[in-house]
């Protein structure tokens, strides 16, 4: 069979699939009906494209820039070429889309008398409004800083995610209905039994997971070592804040890539990031350290830090060589040799090993810890009546 044979029999494949059964629309974790809107495209109605894409996304601009598309990993094209550039397709259709049918209504069931909170306006926050406005229930989604969008624009440089994509996106769901306050901090069961005795018959809890994973060898009163989420956010304020000479970024994850790609931006000479793991194993997303890679990060897998001291000429790091990574009830621990350690001198140290929940916020609603700090829920639903958790907790 000849290549071009073998093509035209797996878009045959594609297309004859029931779109419930798609490859690509089961590998979604919102089960985007994938073949459906590139159908669309293809049929030249981007609007119907944009209809279909947003029926279960709230965040369909978002996606379309920083989505870590599995739908890609399972298209059937794989078998014989690259896949299906599906965030691309997704991202034309949410720029070549008309602004009429943006600001359509979808259907929704009837309307419910129920009134429900969400606590965050992250991405858990943002598509739990959005599924439950779209079965009919009232929903105020409550923010405790004063702008909407989680970690959306404050922790993710804007060459990645534009603020005005996410603007865009929250326009439509407020103008589905979606009331959105902000500046308003709500705590553990107090806060909780507060909504629910001014009518509330729910809360969800989205709060993520922004509190930083410190690591006890590190020394973090000095003003050139900062955690990883901590100094995404302190620079995006900052738009004119530059950096000098040498930086080091501690971690395998997409903060610390993006962390990595953002010092390059600001004016670093030298970006270098260390993982426990080795590259092909570190949990940034694939197409993340690639970028990072072409951008001139130096990436290091392997090899973990054990020591820091302030120097009259910046910081000296000690690197060593990790030889394995436990796995225990408190996450993980890698086991060094420290017959192969190199010190490194840097003017920036920034360390992004992992979030956790703050607890606080979930004081007295009988909230159950793993080890590794994320909470224990059945079926998402806490200790207390009527009290829901969703997103990175």
């Amino acid at each position: 069979m000849s290549d071009a044979e073998q093509k035209r029999q797996f878009d045959n494949q594609c297309w004859s699939v029931a779109p419930s059964e798609a490859p690509c629309r089961q590998a979604c974790p919102i089960g985007t009906d994938t073949s459906g809107y590139i159908m669309a495209i293809y049929m030249g109605d981007l609007n119907e494209a944009y209809r279909i894409l947003s029926r279960n996304n709230a965040l369909p601009g978002v996606c379309g820039r920083v989505c870590h598309f599995p739908c890609e990993n399972e298209c059937v094209r794989t078998k014989v070429e690259q896949p299906v550039a599906i965030r691309a397709l997704k991202r034309f259709v949410v720029e070549q889309a008309s602004e009429e049918v943006k600001n359509e209504v979808p259907l929704c069931t009837k309307k419910k008398c129920q009134k429900v909170a969400v606590i965050g306006s992250g991405p858990a926050g943002l598509a739990a409004a959005h599924s439950l406005i779209r079965k009919g229930y009232h929903v105020t989604v409550f923010e405790r800083t004063q702008r909407v969008d989680g970690l959306l624009t404050s922790a993710i440089p804007g060459f990645i995610l534009p603020s005005a994509v996410l603007a865009e996106d929250l326009g439509r769901l407020a103008f589905m209905g979606v009331e959105f306050v902000t500046g308003m901090s709500i705590q553990g069961k107090p806060g909780a039994d507060k909504l629910m005795a001014g009518g509330y018959s729910a809360v969800v809890l989205t709060i993520g997971a922004s509190g930083a994973t410190l690591l006890p060898q590190i020394p973090y009163d000095n003003d050139n070592l900062v955690p990883g989420l901590l100094f995404l956010q302190e620079m995006i304020k900052s738009p004119d804040a530059s950096l000098s000479r040498k930086v080091v970024v501690i971690g395998g994850g997409n903060v610390a890539t993006d962390a990595a790609r953002l010092c390059v931006r600001r004016g670093a000479r030298k970006v270098r990031i260390y993982a426990i793991e080795e590259k092909d194993a570190m949990p940034a997303f694939g197409h993340e350290l690639e970028q990072c890679e072409a951008e001139g990060v130096d990436i290091n897998g392997g090899w973990g830090i054990s020591k820091v001291e302030e120097k009259e000429d910046g910081l000296s790091i000690v690197l060593s060589k990790v030889t394995r990574i436990l796995t225990t009830d408190g996450g993980i621990r890698p086991i060094f040799d420290s017959r192969q350690s190199h010190e490194y001198k840097a003017d920036h140290l920034i360390v992004a090993v992992g979030q956790k929940v703050e607890a606080d916020v979930l004081e007295g609603l009988g909230a159950v810890f793993s080890p590794n700090g994320t909470v224990v829920a059945d079926d998402t639903l806490l200790g207390a009546a009527g009290v829901f958790v969703a997103g990175d907790v």
